[in-house]
């Protein structure tokens, strides 16, 4: 609500205005009554003249301004599920991760929630319920880990990240490697180049064609439309077809991209330019080199 008092003899300013979000100023409250001598069908006169001359008016403040964001960013998310994902209507679109702003939307409903249960309920037993539900959620999280064991992020494990320790401290900055298409941590962890991961999937449309000619020659397969769909799926058949390549096969592939290094989920076969450089602390991971022992020396 917002007030302007008319006349000289106003305590403030013709035309100056005073906001709130629930009631009106005490000083405002007091001059009405005072002007009315309290009397109910004189302070409703009066009130409807001074909204008449938009000296007095309501302000929805911080609710409608908070119900304007959310119908925006609940606008966003309809136009991200229906531009970007039932149908493509164009690549920018895409690229824009407007679902990214769901965040905001959950944020303001749980703070909606908490303000209107929070005038249904007395404090004591709001604070009490939070607290246990709090704590029963932390309990469950800490025994069946994120999400309460409902979704499990495929990880890689230990062996495969010593194997990414020594790569880093032990090859050149430089070097390009074939690494199992599964795995999601080699980059970050070993900090060197790959040929193509499954999980790394290009956000431009024009890069899809060579993220999938890598895929499949690095699996040594004519179709991914042959792999199952659902991730677990997927991923579990990318690592048992990469297991089951010959050397002959991971060679062409490491040919083709230029890549110096395999790393090899079994031992391979005998070859010249497969030289055994590190195998992993569990024995399941080795790292072959691909240069000549003679251009070593050796």
């Amino acid at each position: 609500m917002c007030q302007a008092w008319p006349g000289p003899t106003a305590r403030q300013p013709p035309n100056s205005c005073e906001s709130w979000n629930e009631a009106p100023p005490e000083a405002l409250s007091a001059r009405i009554a005072e002007e009315t001598a309290g009397n109910p069908l004189f302070v409703e006169q009066m009130v409807s003249m001074l909204v008449d001359k938009e000296l007095l008016r309501r302000v929805d403040g911080p609710r409608r301004r908070a119900r304007q964001v959310l119908c925006f960013m609940l606008a966003l998310q309809v136009v991200a599920l229906v531009g970007a994902g039932a149908w493509f209507v164009s690549e920018s679109l895409v690229q824009m991760s407007l679902y990214r702003f769901s965040i905001f939307v959950q944020l303001l409903a749980c703070t909606v929630v908490a303000v209107e249960v929070g005038r249904r309920v007395a404090a004591r037993w709001l604070v009490g319920s939070a607290s246990v539900g709090c704590a029963v959620m932390i309990v469950i999280c800490l025994a069946r880990g994120p999400f309460f064991g409902a979704f499990v992020m495929p990880r890689d494990d230990a062996d495969y990240l010593a194997t990414c320790d020594w790569v880093r401290q032990h090859t050149p900055v430089d070097a390009v490697f074939l690494v199992p298409p599964a795995e999601s941590s080699f980059r970050l962890r070993a900090r060197r180049a790959i040929v193509v991961n499954f999980k790394a999937v290009p956000q431009l449309s024009g890069e899809l064609p060579e993220w999938r000619d890598r895929l499949t020659k690095v699996l040594a397969l004519d179709d991914l439309a042959r792999l199952p769909r659902g991730y677990r799926q997927t991923l579990r058949a990318v690592n048992e077809r990469y297991a089951s390549l010959s050397a002959d096969e991971l060679a062409s592939a490491a040919d083709a991209y230029a890549a110096r290094f395999v790393v090899a989920p079994r031992p391979l076969e005998p070859r010249d330019d497969f030289r055994l450089v590190f195998s992993s602390p569990g024995g399941r991971y080795f790292v072959y080199d691909r240069t000549r022992t003679e251009d070593h020396g050796e």
